[in-house]
């Protein structure tokens, strides 16, 4: 039998001693505020006040033990960013789990580091206009409300950061042409998804999904600062966590 309160110690748990899964172009000193009783994100701390910057990756975690065997098929939980869709994955520890990042920093950083050396490589990037990859990886999956996206590896149609046009114009199509060189690194550690053809496995790509993932959303954080919001619209009540993207300076201070 589980519990909220059990699934929030484990999670802030996770949240606090895990800051490492994020590989960042800099580093700030996490102190993690959990003021939700499902919803986790990385990036909300005390400390700077949930203020994040640059090329940083920011971490959703929904453990919500409604929603949380892995045998069992459920709706995906309903999250956003700014109102827009943020698409999420059921991981083999029943909680789901999505990335996202600023698409502008996010495809700068990229052009810094060269592939297969350690830094902020940030997988190749994907387009939405045209996009058919995200539908053949998961039935029903879309990811046509953000600017685009990021996958571990190269597929077809998949551009690096030293070649990706900003907007991103390319199109990644099917599941075909996947090379499976991890070309990502700037998320370490992370979770297997779950294929249980019983649960979150139903039209899932089961042999496409362990090259691509994980995979980063990518939104337009642009103006200096900008206000973000992630919403977890669960029944009974949204559960929110208010965040500010700005210049870094201002967060050391």
């Amino acid at each position: 039998m589980y519990t909220n309160k059990r699934y929030g110690l484990t999670l802030l748990t996770i949240l606090i001693f895990g800051s490492a899964v994020i590989g960042l172009p800099y580093t700030i000193p996490i102190v993690h505020a959990t003021s939700n009783t499902n919803l986790f994100v990385s990036a909300e701390h005390v400390q700077h006040n949930n203020h994040f910057s640059d090329s940083r990756v920011i971490k959703v975690v929904v453990s919500d033990p409604d929603i949380h065997k892995l045998n069992q098929q459920y709706g995906e939980p309903l999250v956003t960013v700014n109102g827009k869709r943020l698409r999420m994955m059921q991981a083999t520890d029943g909680n789901w789990y999505a990335y996202f990042a600023d698409r502008n920093q996010a495809i700068a950083s990229d052009k810094t580091s060269s592939v297969g050396i350690r830094g902020v490589n940030f997988g190749t990037f994907c387009g939405t206009s045209g996009d058919t990859f995200a539908a053949n990886l998961k039935t029903g999956l879309s990811f046509a409300e953000t600017m685009g996206y990021t996958v571990a590896t190269k597929v077809t149609g998949s551009l690096e950061g030293s070649t990706v046009s900003n907007p991103i114009t390319n199109s990644c199509l099917a599941t075909g042409g996947i090379t499976g060189v991890f070309l990502e690194d700037v998320i370490r550690h992370y979770k297997t998804i779950n294929t249980n053809p019983n649960g979150f496995g139903l039209g899932l790509n089961m042999t496409a999904i362990g090259k691509v993932w994980p995979i980063i959303q990518l939104y337009d954080f642009s103006t200096i600062p900008s206000t973000v919001t992630v919403d977890y619209q669960k029944a009974g009540g949204d559960q929110v966590v208010h965040f500010t993207f700005d210049d870094i300076n201002k967060i050391k201070k």
